[in-house]
């Protein structure tokens, strides 16, 4: 009996000293371990059945940080899921569209020069910057390269007939040019604003001074590259054409579900009586959008899915002196008033939107008013054939009548076809090629218009 228990003490000891053996050394700045005690104290060790006690077990390494590897992102910091836009900052916005368009058109009952009208004259071009200096301060300018060719001298040659050194005729070569328009070029001052905990924008006020579109027509106010076709309505443009200078005051209020603006302008925009007219143009407007502000953009890519609504008005005032081609006073006084409504409604895709104005201008020489009325409507339909691709059917009609209390002159106006829409990550209308027919009847003056348009929209 005693003999195994000695055998059994030996044994104990000889796998202690030999595990003790196998062990690792302890890292150079760890204290050596205390001392084991003595064996007679330890109980015997429990049986490894599934390890050799032999089998040294080595320490998985653990590798070094990589350099290269950037340190995890902390939790209460995700990853923002907003893309980078290009040329943006704070500062600086650069945006711009290019228009490049093509028109055939056959005029029937015209001279025969203007019988066709064919080629990319109408081809523009549109580069705006924008940003803000200061929190309250900001700043646009929109040039518009393109919109207006113009016939300019570009040499004169001398005829010599005799050869004697005089000069008996002179020859002038010209040739045309892209214009260039000032489309806006305005700074904007934000007096008061105050925006809720809940993110609700509940105050706006808004001064402006610069050139700048008139706050009058719903149309007026878009800007080229959100219109739903190439061009603005007849309706529209017979009243008022390109933006004036002049300072603006813009109220907005509960998220722009309210808007009421006014200001004082030069009235070199106006579309009617421009000749020695001069003085001021006083103009105002309001919009009341009860479901949400739907912006100044002409189609519904949004496919809101709630139905929404906005109408409003808009007046003009310009009373004027009459100078001759002198420079004189003629002392004739004139004072025109133009009127506006108008409504829009999207839902879902669908883009409605109409509009009426009308304008009398009244002298002090004559009993007789001028006036003039015209009206248009226009919508469109937008259908998502997949993520990126976009099909928009679309139509409008316009009528103008000019001269209506002694010669009215009626016009019709009509625009119809189908847009394609090509979306990417910034915009969803990054791309649009549109193919329109369009026709004019003046009824009254015994000619029509018929023709078709192309024109393709770049964005960025």
């Amino acid at each position: 009996m005693s003999l195994r228990i000695s055998t059994l003490l030996g044994a104990g000891l000889l796998l202690a000293s030999s595990t003790a053996a196998a062990a690792p050394p302890p890292p150079p700045d760890v204290p050596d371990p205390a001392p084991e005690p003595a064996a007679e104290a330890e109980p015997p060790p429990a049986a490894q059945p599934d390890r050799d006690p032999a089998q040294t077990v080595e320490p998985e390494p653990v590798p070094a940080p990589s350099e290269t590897t950037p340190p995890p992102e902390p939790e209460s910091e995700p990853k923002s899921d907003e893309k980078p836009r290009p040329f943006k900052t704070d500062y600086l916005t650069i945006e711009g569209y290019i228009q490049p368009q093509y028109t055939y058109r056959v005029r029937r009952g015209a001279r025969p020069r203007d019988q066709q009208e064919f080629g990319a004259q109408q081809t523009r071009a549109g580069l705006i910057f924008g940003g803000n200096v200061l929190p309250r301060w900001s700043y646009r300018t929109h040039f518009v390269v393109g919109s207006q060719i113009t016939e300019v001298v570009s040499g004169i040659d001398s005829a010599d007939y005799e050869g004697d050194g005089s000069t008996e005729a002179l020859s002038t070569n010209t040739r045309l040019i892209p214009g260039v328009d000032l489309e806006q070029l305005w700074v904007n001052y934000r007096p008061v604003q105050y925006v809720s905990d809940s993110g609700v924008e509940w105050v706006r006020l808004d001064l402006k001074l610069g050139q700048m579109r008139v706050p009058f027509s719903k149309q007026n106010k878009t800007q080229n590259n959100s219109l739903l076709f190439p061009r603005r309505n007849a309706a529209v443009t017979s009243f008022l054409v390109g933006s004036d200078l002049g300072g603006e005051v813009t109220l907005n209020v509960a998220d722009e579900r309210f808007t009421i603006a006014g200001g004082v302008f030069n009235g070199t925009g106006l579309a009617v009586n421009r000749d020695n007219r001069r003085g001021p143009l006083w103009a105002g407007r309001f919009e009341v959008a009860p479901l949400g502000s739907l912006g100044n953009y002409e189609s519904d890519l949004e496919r809101h899915e709630k139905p929404a609504f906005a109408v409003g008005s808009g007046l003009l005032y310009s009373p004027t002196r009459l100078f001759d081609s002198a420079g004189n006073d003629t002392l004739t006084r004139s004072r025109g008033l133009l009127v506006s409504a108008f409504a829009k409604f999207v839902y879902y895709g669908f883009y409605l939107q109409g509009e009426f104005i009308r304008s009398q201008v009244t002298d002090n020489l004559s009993s007789r008013p001028f006036i003039s009325t015209g009206s248009y409507g226009q919508l469109s339909f937008m259908i998502p054939k997949t993520e990126k691709f976009f099909v928009g059917p679309s139509g409008s009609f316009g009528w103008t009548a000019s001269e209506q209390a002694v010669n009215p002159l009626n016009r019709y106006y009509t625009t119809d076809g189908i847009s394609l829409f090509l979306p990417n990550e910034h915009r969803a209308d990054a791309i649009r090629v549109s193919l329109l027919y369009q026709a004019e009847w003046f009824v009254d003056e015994g000619q029509s218009a018929q023709g078709g348009v192309m024109q393709v929209q770049l964005k960025f």
